[in-house]
């Protein structure tokens, strides 16, 4: 377990020295190959998923539907749970039931449960159990998305306890994505 966390922690220290445009670039070409190669074979093996939550007119007749779903699912999967986590460890650092090295510890643990648990629901909610090899893996990728500059911000010292510009980032990295896919 220590190794994953040391092969987490170097992903992390390696995108966060990369420039946002080419991140997001090379997020997002990850992000839609693994869609289309996973829904490709997932169709091909005649499995049953789905790849939209609500149909495509309906996303077509409102502009604003996508960015508004975009928000409640990055508010409902990614946010929430991460800002209850930064304060149920911040309560128990403060309360001296953490020390500072436990907290980071703690934290590693915590945080590798949010994200796969967070992403397999969002996948099992798109559908069914399939959609986790797809919406599954954007929740993964939504997230990475948002550690990144949770940790860019942590590190320079800012203070969002709310992770407001987080959750903006992947709100919008999610927006785009579902855009885009719409059309495909």
């Amino acid at each position: 377990m220590q190794l994953l966390f040391i092969k987490v922690e170097r992903f992390f220290e390696r995108i966060k020295k990369m420039n946002v445009v080419r991140f997001f670039l090379l997020t997002w070409l990850i992000h839609i190959s693994w869609t289309i190669v996973v829904g490709l074979i997932l169709f091909l093996s005649g499995i049953e998923f789905s790849q939209h939550v609500a149909s495509d007119s309906e996303f077509t007749n409102s502009f604003l539907m996508v960015p508004i779903t975009a928000l409640a699912e990055e508010a409902l999967f990614r946010w929430g749970p991460m800002v209850a986590l930064v304060f149920s460890l911040t309560y128990c650092y403060r309360s001296k039931r953490l020390t500072k090295d436990q907290f980071f510890e703690v934290e590693k643990y915590c945080l590798l449960a949010v994200v796969f648990f967070s992403s397999i629901i969002f996948g099992w909610a798109h559908g069914n159990i399939f959609n986790v090899l797809i919406q599954g893996v954007s929740g993964v990728i939504f997230y990475v998305i948002y550690l990144r500059c949770y940790f860019i911000e942590r590190d320079r010292g800012v203070r969002d306890r709310m992770q407001i510009v987080p959750f903006a980032e992947s709100t919008i990295y999610h927006a785009v994505a579902n855009s885009f896919l719409l059309f495909m």
